[in-house]
């Protein structure tokens, strides 16, 4: 059975946990390499990986 939002830690990003990495690359429609990269720049509290993975698509687009 596939997990929903309600089935996770809503603020954080467990990267030790395949469906959690599934959940949020799907979440954020963002690669596994990006939402590494994100947790390891601002840590796994999920509103700053939002944000930090937002401001790298915005760069990328400049």
């Amino acid at each position: 059975m596939a997990r929903q939002l309600d089935d996770l830690e809503p603020r954080r990003v467990d990267l030790d946990d395949p469906i959690d990495v599934g959940f949020w690359t799907d979440h954020y429609g963002c690669t596994e390499d990006r939402l590494r990269l994100a947790v390891k720049s601002v840590g796994p509290l999920a509103q700053n990986v939002r944000e930090h993975i937002a401001k790298l698509a915005k760069e990328a687009l400049k």
